[in-house]
């Protein structure tokens, strides 16, 4: 099997993004997570955020910011959610209309425990945004930052003949065609 490089991964991941997004926005602005209180939340109480109230005042917003709180949440928790779907199966949507799969290196099938382990490391910044804004652990920031380039950077690997970015190197998987 040939593994997949750089250019059908992209529009794969552009196809997701655009997905994600709409999912994220189905739940942020129909405020499925409004009953979750975040007002005592660290990471909610930053300067960043009373900078957005301000903002909004500034302008005579009738949006709050637990309104924004929870649009933050439910694009961080759409986001995760939705791309979930790639480590369950393997293959995200956009991998799907792309007509491409995560695999063993060899290009045997994989599992669900392999191709959560590959979603794990691909999505370790989202998970610690979800653990920042829920602990309100401000300080776990730069430590997401630190992963965040890590695993950007890690991307551009697919660019080398063995086609394997970061993730893929680190659980032993590759994406090929389906």
């Amino acid at each position: 099997m040939e593994r997949i490089g750089f250019g059908p991964r992209l529009v794969a991941s552009l196809i997701d993004m655009i997905l994600s997004f709409i999912v994220g926005s189905i739940l942020a602005f129909n405020n499925v997570f409004s009953f979750i209180d975040l007002s005592n939340s660290t990471y909610f109480n930053s300067q960043y955020f009373k900078d957005i109230e301000t903002s909004l005042d500034m302008i005579g917003s009738d949006i709050s910011l637990g309104n924004v709180q929870v649009w933050v949440l439910g694009y961080v928790v759409g986001t995760i959610l939705y791309s979930l779907i790639e480590g369950v199966t393997g293959a995200s949507p956009g991998k799907r209309v792309q007509k491409i799969i995560i695999a063993n290196e060899d290009g045997s099938e994989g599992d669900v425990t392999l191709f959560m382990s590959r979603w794990a490391i691909k999505n370790i910044t989202n998970l610690m945004s979800l653990l920042i804004i829920v602990t309100g652990a401000i300080s776990l920031q730069w430590i997401s930052s630190l992963f965040a380039w890590v695993i950007f950077l890690g991307f551009f690997l697919v660019l080398q003949s063995h086609r394997q970015a970061i993730h893929d190197n680190i659980v032993k998987t590759a994406v090929f065609n389906s």
